[in-house]
């Protein structure tokens, strides 16, 4: 058991890291930061200076991007880049 869920978890750091390299120009374009800040331990609002205003206009992106509806009490509990990540492995079509 503890060998599928080891593949579970490869595949899923998998798919983060091709979801991380298109969001990477998508945010630093959007926030006007380099792409080296952005990391996926950054946080939204505190490392990335992302306003009310930004995360509306990101999440819009993001749901052209990836084909996606993300509810609005999904956005408030993404804080950091990795939580966007995540989110979108989970709930990304195809």
């Amino acid at each position: 058991m503890l060998f599928f869920r080891k593949k579970k978890d490869e595949k899923l750091e998998q798919v983060k890291q091709e979801i991380f390299s298109k969001i990477k120009p998508i945010l630093s374009k959007m926030l006007e930061v380099d792409e080296e800040k952005i990391t996926p331990k950054a946080r939204i609002a505190e490392d990335l200076g992302a306003d009310s205003l930004d995360s509306v206009d990101i999440t819009i992106k993001l749901e052209e991007v990836f084909n996606i509806e993300i509810l609005d009490e999904d956005v408030e509990k993404m804080k950091t880049v990795d939580d966007i990540l995540t989110y979108l492995a989970h709930n990304k079509e195809g």
